[in-house]
């Protein structure tokens, strides 16, 4: 089947529904819409934080943009600078930013599926829409931006010079969310590619180059007015390159096997119906555009979904993946195809939702339906208050109790460290911000986020600057049940051997820089061998603390698995005075050295160690994988180990 024989580029890019002089239709598009912008409506930062991770990742962004922190440079994570229109906690500053992108954005996402619910078929614009409607509070934006996106790439793929006004808009929202998060310039970014690639394929340069430029001159423009300099946006990109690359390794939670077998099912139905669309209408150019964008989007839900396959994340992919697949009922796409194709991806689909519904989602339409009226009627009163304006009624940070204590409250540190710089190890950076502290963060802020090398070198670096904090508040906290000083491990050994802690303090222990010549740890190397998983070895006695590195070889199997699910987890069985302990390791976050003995759990080891005591010697180390993964890794693992100077002081500073 030819283009012409299918459906044309006027009616991949129209958006109005084909029957749009019918009085009725205008009525329920208005109704959708209506319901739509009520259901989404997400206003940003309304939660007041607490000493928590999640808390304290959305303090320190919106802390960065209202202090003017470099992202790529001073900060370097995946949110953007302008995630904090994302965050569900805040301090109470950048108001106004949030208020207007939550009105308008609310806007956009009603308008994209109003036009789809009305591109529909019966019965599949009410499944569609229902589901949209049920599961829309749930949020993040990240979530509407990637069907926003699809369905801009259906405008974009078409006769743009019929849609000139919906080209500029979609080619704006697009880069408004890249600067969101990375995953969303990723996305972004396909999606722009393919619509150009299709648009030269048309001979239509001229159109090709107008999407590209302005893409690219929206983005340069919103990175701009958000107070970052041009030069650091391949920085950001090149961080966030590093973050992503590392967090599969590092972050990987597998699923409960019913989940994942019925999520992979799930996936397979949607990639089933999306190739049934394209072995249909053959080389339609625009049909096959949305088809392959819709693959890629498809990939990057599934990714987020089920590498870290807690509840929340897999729930985004269950929310996700049918409203992204409807896509391919729309008249402007099924049309294309014979009537058999339409039936057969009909049918897909319906199985793509029942499986959603049920099998990944047990119980939750008993929790989720009974309560929507309660809040589209809460979110109606959200929007009055937004668009009047009243902010008080709105953020808690405004009007929470200044007496209120929780874990943040640090009377003795916020004393000791005064107005000087202060930065914070581990992952509660509020407590620093909620004690009024001169906070000054690191590049990558959160240790347990240090996943590469490259990464930890960017840490290093900043407290290797003169201007480095001279106070840190330190927790050695740990997450997954990692090794915990395997978090930031080469800025962890700086602070060993350049501070000194001075107090304790709820949570934390204060760290002040020592005076004199900086002390450096120097890692001698003592051995290196080839282990097996299972294999018991021994650790040379020693007065001094001993450091390792290592590095496992994946299969070719294990690659391919990596690639679209996530790597075996391996752990490191530690005994120390005859007591073995058990922790998860990630070796590319081992390579520049970590403290293996003596064992650093606490706060309390810590300041053992700051005085010259080797408490909690290991004596052996046994690595293991779970039995599934042993045809995705290699079965030896080089394992160097290396000895320090015994204590913290250097020779120098001793004299």
């Amino acid at each position: 089947m030819t283009e012409e024989q299918g459906c044309s580029a006027r009616q991949v890019c129209e958006l109005l529904p084909r029957s749009a002089g019918n009085t009725g239709d205008y009525a329920f598009s208005v109704l959708y819409f209506v319901a739509a912008y009520i259901g989404v409506f997400f206003l940003s930062g309304r939660a007041a934080p607490l000493c928590y991770l999640d808390y304290s990742f959305d303090a320190v962004i919106e802390y960065a943009v209202d202090h003017g922190l470099q992202f790529g440079r001073d900060i370097v994570c995946t949110q953007g600078p302008l995630g904090f229109l994302d965050d569900g906690s805040s301090q109470g500053h950048l108001i106004a930013a949030r208020l207007a992108f939550a009105l308008i954005w609310s806007g956009i996402v009603a308008w994209t599926v109003a036009a789809m619910t009305r591109r529909l078929r019966l019965p599949y614009r009410y499944f569609f829409f229902s589901w949209f409607l049920l599961f829309a509070f749930h949020g993040p934006v990240e979530r509407e931006a990637l069907l926003v996106m699809l369905f801009g790439c259906m405008v974009l793929l078409g006769d743009i010079s019929r849609r000139k006004a919906e080209v500029v808009v979609f080619a704006g929202v697009f880069a408004l969310v890249s600067l969101i998060k990375f995953t969303l310039l990723v996305a972004a970014a396909a999606g722009i590619a393919v619509c150009v690639v299709a648009q030269l394929y048309r001979r239509n340069y001229r159109w090709g180059a107008v999407i590209c430029g302005l893409f690219v001159s929206f983005a340069a423009f919103f990175w701009v007015i958000s107070g970052q300099e041009m030069s650091n946006i391949m920085p950001w990109i090149r961080g966030s390159l590093e973050v992503s690359a590392g967090y599969n390794e590092a972050m990987a939670l597998f699923p409960d096997s019913g989940v994942l077998v019925a999520g992979a099912i799930a996936a397979l139905l949607c990639l089933a119906a999306t190739g049934i669309t394209l072995f249909r209408v053959r080389w339609n150019v625009g049909v096959s555009g949305i088809c392959l964008v819709l693959c890629i989007y498809l990939s990057l839900v599934w990714k987020h979904g089920f590498v870290r396959a807690d509840e929340y994340h897999v729930l985004y992919f269950v929310l996700s993946a049918p409203l992204l697949c409807g896509v391919l009922l729309l008249d402007s796409v099924s049309d294309a195809a014979p009537k058999g194709g339409r039936r057969a991806v009909g049918l897909l689909y319906m199985a793509i939702l029942v499986l959603c519904s049920i099998s990944l989602m047990p119980g939750a339409m008993q929790r989720i339906v009974p309560g929507l009226p309660e809040r589209l009627q809460d979110n109606m009163v959200l929007i009055g208050k937004a668009a009047t304006g009243r902010v008080r009624e709105l953020y808690q940070a405004l009007h929470r109790d200044a007496g209120e204590e929780d874990r943040a409250y640090l009377p003795v540190a916020g004393r000791a460290v005064g107005n000087e710089p202060v930065d914070v190890f581990g992952h509660l950076q509020w407590a620093a911000l909620a004690n009024g502290m001169n906070y000054r963060p690191r590049p990558v802020f959160q240790g347990f986020s240090a996943y590469t090398p490259y990464l930890q070198d960017l840490n290093e670096a900043f407290f290797l600057r003169k201007d480095r904090p001279p106070y840190v508040l330190l927790n050695m906290e740990t997450l997954d049940n990692r090794l915990p000083s395997i978090n930031d491990a080469r800025l962890l050994l700086l602070l060993l051997y350049r501070y000194s802690p001075i107090a304790a303090d709820g949570d934390f222990l204060v760290m002040k820089q020592l005076p004199g010549e900086a002390g450096e740890v120097v890692l001698t190397p003592v051995s290196e061998k080839t282990l097996r998983f299972g294999e018991l070895s021994l650790l040379p006695r020693s007065d001094k603390p001993i450091f390792l590195s290592m590095d496992v070889q994946p299969t070719v199997l294990g690659r391919l698995v990596g690639m679209f699910f996530q790597p075996p987890e391996i752990s490191i069985i530690l005994w120390s005075s005859g007591n073995p302990r058990t922790y998860r390791i990630v070796p590319a976050m081992t390579r520049g050295g970590i403290l293996l003995s003596p064992l650093i759990e606490s706060n309390e080891d810590v300041a053992e160690y700051a005085r010259g005591a080797l408490r909690k010697q290991v004596d052996a180390i046994l690595f293991s994988v779970t039995p599934y993964a042993e045809s995705l890794i290699g079965d030896e693992i080089s394992v160097r180990l290396y000895q320090g100077n015994r204590y913290p002081q250097s020779p120098k500073r001793e004299e």
